[in-house]
């Protein structure tokens, strides 16, 4: 059954509400009507609500203590549903802890209206919230069950509680940034719509506008028997594999959707594999280092690297790969118009996890490389094991800079979130004759390549790298090549 997609009306004003559906009218099915967010004189407007009887509604006015706004008293709310008994609202959603008279109730679903039973927990899954569910059930036509997730622990839970619901009728929301993940894939959950917000926070995954929910997870589409993919990280809101992904997969009819997961342990993900058909992952930052120890498979660049940023699903167990590595090198290679990297001097800035990928990925091209680190001792041992040079991060490390200034890569965070204004090779005097490379790719142009190309020299975006990257990705889960057309669209990320 196709997942319907139910937008949150949230505003001060009817007429707000009506703006805002009307902005998003294209990508939803129906609407939720939050009354108890009106100010009161609007509420005294809702008989004159024009969606009623042209797209599916529910009613909801919320008090305070199930998370709401509403903070009038028992007898105006029983006089609020007494007088839009009769109206033509679909459903109301009413608080499990708060029910209406059961004359007036069993009056509003004669008149064809249905009952939705609702609790909220902002603590998180109570133990006996199936218990709950079905006790909720008696007396209405469905029930609603949102609860805040803190950490990824237990997102498998909320699929395990979907399981024994089984045939219930139900909406199951997982609140919160971990919870994202019931929102797209409600359809394994067995849920009748999933919720959206016309402006959800920059920050917060847990909130989707409907426009994402139809076009990029194609939620309608996606039935619980297709393959379920997904980047796991901490953060992972910058993340655009989702969107890369789901345009490959659409652009070639392909019934799967990709998404970001949230994650305190990767294994957390991972075990979601009992109630969806998980096939894949992208790994990125803390968990490259857990996904090499997890495969029961991993290939070359996997082992000498010690991290893997791919995981797929194979008969033995999880096989483990890094596309990190050839990503990082095809933009380099397509810059100097070569096949290798023979005769190339080459300094990488980091000693990190991303620092030995890299390295590792140049020396096998053939290039002579420098390893800068703010830790001279992890950049030695770095540079042990995989034969490089290393030398502190800092101005008197200059003259070794100099023979190795065919390329300068840049491998920290340095230029991300908080660091956004940080070069951490402010003291270079840039020659021109470099090539500047960053592997960060949000911020498109890091501070580091700002002062390279005002330099004169050329640069390479980690927006490059990720494309590469993440097309070996979507070959690896498909066995298809990403479409062409798509992997440079400048569009694609806006």
């Amino acid at each position: 059954m196709p997942l319907n997609i139910c937008l949150v009306l949230a505003e001060e004003s009817l007429a707000r509400d009506l703006e805002v559906y009307e902005q998003h009218r294209d990508w939803v099915d129906m609407v939720e009507l939050r009354a108890d967010k009106l100010r009161p004189e609007e509420r005294t407007k809702l008989r004159t609500w024009p969606l009623l009887g042209k797209i599916p509604n529910i009613l909801t006015l919320r008090r305070t203590t199930d998370g709401g706004d509403y903070r009038g008293d028992d007898e105006d709310r029983l006089a609020f549903y007494q007088m839009h008994c009769d109206e033509g609202w679909d459903w109301w959603d009413i608080e499990e802890g708060h029910p209406l008279p059961e004359n007036l109730e069993s009056e509003y679903r004669s008149r064809g209206g249905k009952i939705l039973r609702s609790f909220h927990d902002f603590q998180g899954l109570p133990p006996d919230a199936a218990e709950r569910a079905r006790a909720m059930f008696r007396g209405s036509d469905a029930v609603k069950i949102a609860v805040a997730l803190k950490d990824s622990s237990t997102l498998g839970n909320v699929f395990e509680l979907a399981e024994e619901l089984n045939n219930l009728p139900r909406v199951i929301i997982g609140m919160g940034a971990y919870g994202l993940a019931t929102r797209v894939l409600g359809s394994a959950l067995g849920s009748l719509w999933t919720y959206a917000t016309s402006h959800p926070g920059p920050n917060d995954l847990g909130q989707i506008d409907p426009k994402t929910l139809k076009e990029v997870y194609r939620v309608h589409q996606w039935t619980s028997d297709d393959a379920v993919y997904g980047v796991v990280g901490n953060p992972i809101h910058h993340s655009k594999s989702p969107i890369f992904h789901n345009a490959g997969f659409r652009a070639l009819g392909i019934r799967s959707v990709y998404l970001p997961f949230l994650a305190n342990n990767l294994e957390d993900v991972l075990r979601i594999r009992e109630y969806v058909n998980l096939r894949g992952v992208s790994v990125t930052i803390p968990f490259k280092e857990q996904a090499a120890h997890l495969a029961a498979v991993t290939e070359e660049s996997v082992r000498a690297c010690k991290a893997a940023n791919t995981l797929v699903l194979t008969a033995g167990g999880w096989a483990a790969h890094n596309t990190d590595t050839l990503g990082f090198l095809r933009p380099l290679l397509k810059k100097w118009g070569c096949s290798d990297l023979k005769g190339k001097k080459i300094t990488v800035i980091g000693s990190g996890g991303a620092a030995r990928g890299v390295v590792w990925a140049l020396k096998q091209a053939g290039a002579q490389v420098l390893i800068l680190g703010r830790t001279f001792a992890r950049a030695e041992a770095l540079a042990r094991d995989l034969d490089a040079l290393a030398a502190p991060l800092a101005p008197e490390s200059l003259d070794l800079v100099e023979k190795h200034q065919d390329a300068v890569i840049q491998t920290t965070s340095a230029g991300m979130a908080d660091q956004i204004d940080v070069d951490p090779f402010s003291f270079y005097p840039w020659s021109g004759k470099e090539i500047a490379y960053d592997i960060i790719y949000n911020p498109p142009i890091t501070k580091f390549l700002e002062h390279a190309q005002s330099r004169g020299c050329q640069i390479i975006r980690g927006v490059e790298m990720f494309v590469e990257q993440a097309s070996e990705q979507f070959e690896l889960f498909t066995g298809l090549e990403y479409p062409q057309n798509l992997m440079h669209d400048p569009k694609l990320f806006t």
